[in-house]
């Protein structure tokens, strides 16, 4: 026997018990994929009859079986293509019932205070980490819904809490955001002498609300920009009434180490004014908005507390809520589409010889959604 034929019966004989082996593996892992996939099944089938037997009960509790949901959908069909409210030539409803939308949603804010209590002036800038959500929007009908979700609150990376509502309308539409923000970054300046801020020393809990009437409703959609309940057709803007509100407080606990006092301002403002929105349709494709609702503020009451010193911030004439707005839609189909929207808030309140606060808030948001 020559070396070749030694070396193949060498290879033969390794070969076989080690495919043998393999065989044998793999049997294993068939038998192990059956049985997961079997309980998997079983779990499904358990669920899908929890879930409906569930759903009889509901159903038989409240009488909801006696629903005609084909009647419904009708109605709800009629209300959501009724024709006479806007003018077709400029807008027109997408007909598909439903919309999904997968979100992604990135956030800030920063506050810069300056106080001149008594002649010792006292300034600080703060702003917060930036904040990246995921959403998953639905709505029906233009009905919607969103749910985000922020993985690093998750892996308690960020203690902020915030709740965006939103509303838009043809006619009206708001805004409402809470912030509850405990990851402030900055500095404060106390007679000349400016300390860095770290997170654990400073917090702010505002509500902001605002509003807006468009007077160019027939032409002029701001869910065809927001909402993508509707589309605009052709290029068209509208004078705007707006009103705003803003309710809360900022704090900057006391650090004997560092020599910064206990710092909290405390506010309310009420706002009213107007302003212009623009929906330009570039191609049938793309579309662009932009709109600015500058308010004036016309109620405002307020306080200022260093250490245990409390005193009023009296109303400073001109102070000013300003909300800005730009989106960008591009649908590849009647049935996708992306969007992207930024929108702003900022503050011009008090006066530089007692208590001046600026405050901003803004969120971009980038959106894919297909229509069923």
């Amino acid at each position: 026997m020559n070396k070749k034929s030694f070396s193949i019966c060498l290879l033969a004989m390794i070969a076989l018990p080690m495919s043998a082996q393999v065989d044998k593996a793999i049997e294993k892992i068939k038998e192990k994929a059956d049985k997961v996939i079997d309980k998997g099944s079983d779990l499904i089938d358990r669920g899908k009859n929890y879930v409906e037997d569930k759903a009889d009960k509901v159903i038989t509790r409240y009488g909801l079986d006696t629903i005609d949901v084909n009647r419904v959908d009708q109605e709800m069909a009629k209300r959501y293509m009724k024709k006479g409210s806007y003018d077709e030539d400029y807008l027109e409803r997408p007909e598909q019932r439903f919309t999904l939308k997968i979100l992604g949603n990135f956030s800030g804010s920063g506050i810069n205070i300056h106080s001149n209590r008594e002649g010792m002036n006292l300034s600080n800038h703060l702003t917060t980490k930036n904040k990246i959500t995921t959403s998953v929007g639905f709505s029906y009908r233009g009905i919607g819904l969103s749910l985000s979700v922020n993985p690093f609150k998750w892996s308690g990376k960020n203690a902020n809490t915030e709740w965006n509502f939103n509303v838009y309308n043809n006619k009206y539409g708001f805004d409402l955001v809470y912030q509850n923000a405990r990851d402030f970054d900055g500095w404060i300046e106390q007679r000349g002498v400016r300390m860095d801020i770290d997170g654990s020393q400073a917090q702010s809990k505002l509500l902001i609300v605002n509003g807006y009437y468009a007077f160019n409703n027939r032409r002029y959609s701001y869910p065809a920009a927001f909402s993508q309940s509707y589309r605009q057709l052709r290029s068209q803007g509208s004078w705007l009434l707006a009103a705003s509100l803003m309710v809360g407080n900022v704090r900057v606990h006391e650090d004997a180490d560092i020599g910064n006092p206990y710092f909290r301002v405390s506010m309310g403002k009420l706002a009213f004014g107007g302003g212009y929105g623009y929906n330009w349709v570039i191609t049938p494709k793309w579309m662009v908005h932009a709109s600015a609702l500058p308010t004036l503020v016309v109620g405002s009451f307020g306080h200022l507390t260093v250490n245990d010193e409390r005193e009023r911030v009296p109303y400073a004439f001109p102070e000013f809520i300003m909300t800005e707005r730009v989106a960008a839609i591009y649908e590849l189909t009647q049935n996708h589409f992306f969007a992207l929207n930024f929108v702003a808030f900022n503050t011009l309140l008090g006066s530089r010889k007692s208590v001046r606060v600026n405050y901003n808030k803004w969120r971009i948001r980038i959106c894919y959604g297909f229509r069923f």
